[in-house]
């Protein structure tokens, strides 16, 4: 073998080593690129993707609720609300927002109820506070006792188009589900 063919056969001999190296490069890419897919797949699976129709809860909730059906309710409201069984058990309601202001009015066979009631965002007024919960898309009304402690929730939420108010007291739940029967941003006055 002369001096070219040695040469030759060096840089051959190296090209291959460079080709094997770089194939064993491109499996670690390829099999890294795998499990990153994995992962992404996995954390893809854990986050709920968001619904096309989500309106954020202070403007979703802007109109007139007719109750559809109701959970636990004939009990809830007998143990927990006696005086108010009749009117709250089948009251629609309408719901107005104005700046920081939430305001509702309950109907019963079209006749305006009680109210309208006024509360505003983030502020305790008469042992009422109303708050907005950003991340779960609802709002969240809490009732105080007379000695301040928190005696009644009702968490408000929009889902498949239907409102939610799901109420908490006395260790009973009530769950009302409306469907929207007007959208009208000034059906209640605020003033």
């Amino acid at each position: 073998m002369n001096y070219s063919e040695r040469i030759l056969t060096e840089i051959c001999d190296e090209v291959e080593k460079m080709r094997i190296r770089q194939a064993a490069h491109e499996r670690n890419v390829l099999n890294e690129l795998k499990n990153i897919s994995a992962q992404l797949t996995a954390i893809s699976r854990k986050i709920k993707a968001p619904e096309d129709d989500v309106v954020p809860i202070l403007q979703g909730i802007i109109g007139t609720w007719k109750l559809v059906s109701s959970t636990n309710c004939e009990v809830y409201v007998r143990q927990c609300m006696p005086s108010f069984a009749n009117r709250w058990y089948y009251a629609d309601f309408t719901f107005s927002i104005e700046n920081e202001d939430v305001a509702t009015l309950n109907y019963v066979s079209d006749e305006p109820g009680s109210g309208p009631w006024i509360y505003q965002i983030g502020v305790w007024k008469q042992n009422t506070k109303i708050l907005v919960d950003e991340e779960k898309n609802s709002l969240k009304l809490m009732f105080k006792d007379g000695n301040g402690n928190i005696r009644r929730t009702v968490d408000h939420f929009i889902e498949h188009g239907k409102l939610h108010r799901v109420c908490n007291e006395m260790g009973r739940t009530c769950e009302r589900v409306y469907m929207m029967i007007k959208v009208d941003k000034n059906a209640i006055s605020h003033h």
